[in-house]
């Protein structure tokens, strides 16, 4: 059965294998090109160090500038990527029969309906996760130069989606969902829209939930060292403006009267602000915050791979 399986699925198992392939030479290449610019600059410790400013005008500027878009690409291709190995895999695990109609002439020979569903469930996902895990240690290992020379915490987001437990999480749902909808729907683009948009729809709600998991914390700066920028060792969540008595200054109330030209904290000062506060959730969260939104992910797709085992058992 898992041979017969295979062979069915060969096609987009080695697709996804291909593009895994493909991204960690990539990810190879991009941070061994970064070393080699670093050294030729004389910048190599912009990548090891977190307290060398390599944002500055120079030739540190230089480095920054030039792989600024290349890494911004790697993030966004990682991220589109894992979930799209659990889509690729499991799009036609079940709809081939349901849309052809074939389904009754599959469940009724002599492989029991829960061997033939268990069979394809485990010869697919196990790639998919597998290819999952190699992206994350690969991306761990070529992005860290990256997220050190552009300042990026892994919990800050697309460094959260692409490190610790959430990349296998993420093609978890998205196989799920596909696999559900496969036994649900007669259309294969039908399970491809439904996945992307289910996926999208789930990854929005845990995004945006995660400010509010845990309790974050609060830095208040003062007025004279403020920036303009929040340099907090977390996930900047919101920004405040505080007077004389402690009192909450609105946004919209600060620095209006400030020139082009003018210092802006010694305006913010003049207008009598005191201080800036920021909220965040720290980087010490990360690992309880990958654990619970893994764990949503995980009972989410039991839930969906019961449905489609249900909906397996009457097929035909």
């Amino acid at each position: 059965m898992t041979w017969l399986v295979w062979r069915r699925q060969r096609g987009a198992l080695l697709l996804a294998a291909a593009l895994v392939v493909v991204t960690v030479a990539l990810l190879v290449v991009a941070r061994l090109l970064l070393e080699s610019r670093a050294a030729g600059l004389g910048d190599s410790a912009c990548l090891v160090d977190p307290a060398q400013d390599c944002t500055g005008w120079g030739r540190g500027r230089e480095l920054y500038d030039s792989f600024l878009w290349p890494h911004r690409f790697l993030q966004f291709w990682l991220w589109a990527l894992v979930p799209l190995l659990g889509l690729i895999v499991a799009a036609a695990l079940f709809t081939r029969e349901t849309e052809e109609g074939t389904a009754g002439f599959v469940l009724t020979q002599s492989v029991s309906r829960a061997r033939w569903w268990t069979t394809n469930i485990a010869t697919t996902l196990l790639p998919a996760l597998a290819g999952a895990l190699v992206l994350t240690l690969v991306a761990r290992w070529a992005l860290a130069p990256f997220e050190t020379l552009f300042r990026q915490g892994r919990i800050e987001p697309l460094g959260f989606e692409l490190h610790g437990t959430w990349p296998l999480a993420s093609v978890l749902i998205s196989f799920s969902l596909a696999a559900a909808l496969g036994t649900w729907l007669r259309s294969s683009l039908a399970v491809v829209v439904g996945t992307v948009l289910g996926w999208l729809v789930i990854f929005a709600v845990l995004l945006y939930t995660r400010y509010d998991i845990l309790p974050t914390s609060v830095q208040v700066v003062p007025i004279g060292e403020f920036d303009g920028t929040a340099d907090v060792d977390g996930m900047p969540r919101d920004m405040a403006f505080r007077g004389p008595a402690g009192e909450m200054i609105g946004s919209g109330q600060v620095g209006v009267g400030c020139g082009p030209q003018e210092n802006y904290s010694a305006c913010l000062q003049r207008e009598g602000v005191t201080a800036a506060e920021f909220e965040y959730q720290p980087e010490s969260n990360f690992w309880p915050l990958q654990l619970i939104q893994s764990g949503v992910a995980i009972i989410l797709s039991a839930a969906l791979l019961s449905s489609s085992y249900v909906r397996a058992r009457r097929l035909g």
